[in-house]
């Protein structure tokens, strides 16, 4: 058959988060870069569904896993795709840790 199987696109759901006032005021922040660069005013809120999209459809890992799943592959972890040993960053660290706690590790 040339048509493809018709599929019924997933329903959205509600998320509730709470986010840090750092997190928070860089959101706020970002809403005003985004009206900078395209002109028109957004609400903060409405750019983190846009960010967690980028988000994932940037991570290179998470897209070779999920596509190594969808090949009938185990249900592993998601495979490295860098030989190099893992190195923290300061994104690695909960939202919630504070800034001492982040300057306390990146100096570890």
């Amino acid at each position: 058959m040339k048509l493809t199987r018709i599929t019924k696109p997933l329903r959205s759901v509600q998320v509730r988060v709470t986010v840090t006032g750092e997190l928070n005021a860089a959101l706020e922040n970002y809403a005003r870069y985004y009206e900078h660069v395209h002109g028109d005013p957004v609400e903060p809120r409405a750019l983190i569904p846009q960010m967690l999209r980028a988000f994932i459809e940037g991570d290179r890992e998470f897209q070779a896993w999920t596509r190594s799943r969808s090949n009938g592959a185990s249900t592993g972890p998601p495979p490295r795709l860098c030989r190099k040993p893992l190195r923290r960053h300061k994104c690695d660290y909960p939202i919630a840790a504070s800034a001492d706690a982040l300057g306390a590790a990146s100096r570890a």
